[in-house]
């Protein structure tokens, strides 16, 4: 597998804010507060199949890291 990692040192996120990306990422909603982050999340599924995954993690104070796991042919 290959891992992406995209990481900053900004603000980060409150831990009511990430559950709520998260949440909408997987499963979307009208209200949809990251349209990107949920069209990115469906991009590697179609081009890379379920194996595919995107995850964020965040601190507040330290910053957002967003890790993208493909498959990597061998």
């Amino acid at each position: 597998k290959l891992y992406i990692f995209i990481e900053d040192n900004g603000g980060g996120m409150t831990e009511e804010v990430l559950q709520t990306i998260r949440r909408y990422i997987n499963k979307g909603g009208e209200d949809d507060p990251s349209i990107g982050l949920r069209n990115v999340c469906e991009r590697l599924h179609l081009f890379f199949g379920k194996e595919s995954l995107m995850e964020i993690d965040s601190t507040i104070g330290r910053g957002t890291k967003v890790t993208v796991v493909v498959p990597y042919p061998n």
